[in-house]
C-alpha cells in the first residue's frame, strides 16, 4: 500500500463487501479486525489524511468513480461472482465479457430485462437466478453502485442495511437510513440471553433477558430472517433450528443476525434448486450423509459461500453433458476427485425440506471424440462383441474426459486406418501397438440402459446392439 496510505492517516472505517463494517475503532481493534478478516475478499479501509487535511465532520467522501454504473449485458455467461445482500461482486473472470466495466466490490443495484421487467432489492440468489433465466436475452441492463459511493456508507449503524430502490428524481438514500421492517445485528461470542418460539418459519425472538448483550438492540418480537456464520447465510429456520445454530457457533466471531418485522412476509426463502459452477482443483468441502450435505469448509474454499445450509448435492454435471446423481457422500467425493482437473464441474443443489433426491443414475454425452496422447492411457476395456470402457485408472491422462460404460465406436490411427466394431481385446492391442504414434483419435458413444441391460445406440457404427 506504499503511496496509498502514509503515516498520519486516520482510519475511519474498515469493512468488506458483504455488508460488515466497523467504525470508531482504536489501534488494537484495527489490528484484530485485519487479522481475523485476512481471508475475506473485498475488504476496504476508509482513511482520513490528517497530514494535509484537517478533520471535519462535514467533509464529503470523494468517489473514485461514478456513483451508478449501468452495464449492457451480452447473452451467455458473464463470468461474475456475487455474495451477500445486496449482492457484491467478489470475482471477475479474466474471460468475462464485461471485465472492463465491472470491478470487484461493485454492488448490484437493479436488473432490467429486455421485456422491461425490473428486479430491485435482490439478494445474491435472486440476482443469479434472474441472470441465468435471462442468459439468452439481449438488451439486459445491470446497474451497479460504486463501493466508494455514499450509498454504501452507514450513518450511525455499525452494519449497513439494505438499500431502498433508487429513484432518479430524488437523492439516493444512504444505507444509514433504516427501513422499519428489518435490522442487522453483529452477534458477540458467548451466550446471547434470548429465547425463540415457533414450530414453523420464521422463528420469532420471544424474549430478550436482562443482561443480554442484545438488550439495547430492540429485537424482541422480531422474526429471524438470516444468520450469517463464516460468510454462509442460514435462512428459513424455526425456533429449534435457530437456537441450535446459535449454540453451536457461540464461539464464532463475526456472526450477523438479520431480523424483520414478522408482519412483512418478506423473509428470505431457500430456493428449490441452485447450480454452483466449480473451478478445477480441490473444493475444500467435507461432505456427509446420503444425499450428501456439506459438513465443513476450509477457509480458502472457493465454493463455501455458495453452498447454502439446508441444501444437498443432488447431481454433478460436466460441460460435455455427462452427469451423475443419486450418490452417497463417499461416492460424491470420489467422483469430484476424478473430475478435479477440469473446469466447469457443476453441483446441482436442492432444498432438503421441499425436494426429493434423484434416483441413482448417469447421463452420458451422445458422442465424444477424444484426442489420445502418446504412451499409456490408463484405461481398461471389456466386451467380447464390442469394447466399452470398464475402468479409468487414477493415473490416466484421460481421467475426467472419458467415462466408464461408454462404448468405443471407432479408433483412428494417422495414415488412414480407422477401426470399428472392435472387441475389448482388439482395442487394447491396437492402442498398445500404436502407443508411440501421435494424433490418434477415439470416438466414444453413450450406452443406453434398457431393462437393466446396457445396449448400444441403434446408429452405432458397425453394430446394431450388443451386450458387454
Amino acid at each position: 500500500f506504499a503511496g496509498l496510505i502514509v503515516e498520519g492517516f486516520a482510519v475511519k472505517k474498515i469493512g468488506w463487501v458483504n455488508g460488515t463494517e466497523f467504525e470508531d475503532i482504536d489501534a488494537n481493534d484495527i489490528e484484530d479486525i485485519l487479522t481475523e478478516s485476512s481471508g475475506i475478499e473485498g475488504r476496504y479501509m476508509i482513511c482520513l489524511n490528517t497530514v494535509s487535511v484537517k478533520p471535519s465532520p462535514k467533509k464529503e467522501v470523494q468517489h473514485s468513480g461514478p456513483q451508478y454504473i449501468v452495464v449492457d449485458l451480452p447473452e451467455g455467461k458473464l463470468g461474475l461472482s456475487f455474495q451477500g445482500q445486496p449482492p457484491a461482486c467478489t470475482k471477475v473472470s479474466p474471460t468475462s465479457p464485461v471485465q472492463d466495466q465491472v470491478e470487484v466490490g461493485y454492488v448490484a443495484h437493479s436488473l432490467i430485462l429486455s421485456d422491461g421487467k425490473v428486479y430491485e432489492n435482490m439478494d445474491t440468489l435472486q440476482l443469479t437466478d434472474a441472470l441465468k433465466a435471462s442468459k439468452d436475452e439481449t438488451d439486459r441492463k445491470l446497474t451497479f453502485i460504486n463501493p466508494g459511493s455514499d450509498d454504501l456508507l452507514p450513518g450511525s449503524n455499525s452494519l449497513p442495511q439494505e438499500q431502498p430502490a433508487y429513484e432518479p428524481a430524488h437523492e439516493p438514500a444512504h444505507a444509514g437510513h433504516l427501513d422499519a421492517d428489518y435490522k442487522t445485528v453483529l452477534l458477540p461470542i458467548g451466550k446471547l440471553g434470548i429465547t425463540f418460539k415457533g414450530k414453523d418459519t420464521p422463528a420469532l425472538i420471544s424474549k430478550v433477558k436482562e443482561g443480554s448483550p442484545l438488550l439495547e438492540e430492540d429485537v424482541e418480537g422480531m422474526g429471524v430472517d438470516t444468520i450469517t456464520v463464516k460468510n454462509r447465510e442460514h435462512m428459513e429456520m424455526n425456533a429449534v433450528e435457530v437456537a441450535t445454530l446459535i449454540k453451536a457457533t457461540s464461539d464464532v466471531e463475526g456472526r450477523i443476525l438479520k431480523v424483520r418485522d414478522p408482519q412483512t412476509g418478506s423473509f428470505q426463502k431457500l430456493p428449490e434448486k441452485i447450480e454452483v459452477v466449480c473451478p478445477k482443483g480441490t473444493l475444500g468441502v467435507t461432505f456427509q450423509s446420503t444425499p450428501p450435505t456439506a459438513k465443513a469448509f476450509k477457509d480458502d474454499s472457493p465454493v463455501g459461500h455458495q453452498i447454502l445450509p439446508g441444501m444437498y448435492v443432488d447431481e454433478v454435471i460436466m460441460p460435455d453433458g455427462y452427469s451423475q446423481r443419486g450418490f452417497s457422500a463417499k461416492e460424491l467425493v470420489v467422483l469430484l476427485g476424478g473430475l478435479s482437473q477440469h473446469e466447469g464441474r457443476t453441483l446441482v443443489l436442492k432444498n432438503q425440506k421441499t425436494t426429493t433426491p434423484s434416483p441413482k443414475g448417469e447421463t452420458f454425452p451422445a458422442e465424444k471424440t477424444i484426442d489420445l496422447p502418446d504412451g499409456k492411457l490408463g484405461i481398461s476395456f471389456k466386451g467380447k462383441k464390442h469394447a466399452k470402457i470398464s475402468r479409468v485408472h487414477a493415473e490416466s491422462p484421460l481421467l475426467g474426459m472419458v467415462y466408464v460404460g461408454m462404448a468405443v465406436d471407432s479408433l483412428t490411427i494417422p495414415g488412414g486406418s480407422t477401426f470399428r466394431g472392435m472387441t475389448a481385446k482388439e482395442v487394447a492391442s491396437t492402442l498398445v501397438d500404436t502407443k508411440n504414434v501421435s494424433g490418434r483419435t477415439m470416438v466414444l458413444k453413450a450406452p443406453i440402459v434398457e431393462d437393466g441391460d446396457t445396449t448400444l445406440d441403434s446408429n452405432f457404427s458397425g453394430l446394431v446392439s450388443a451386450r458387454g
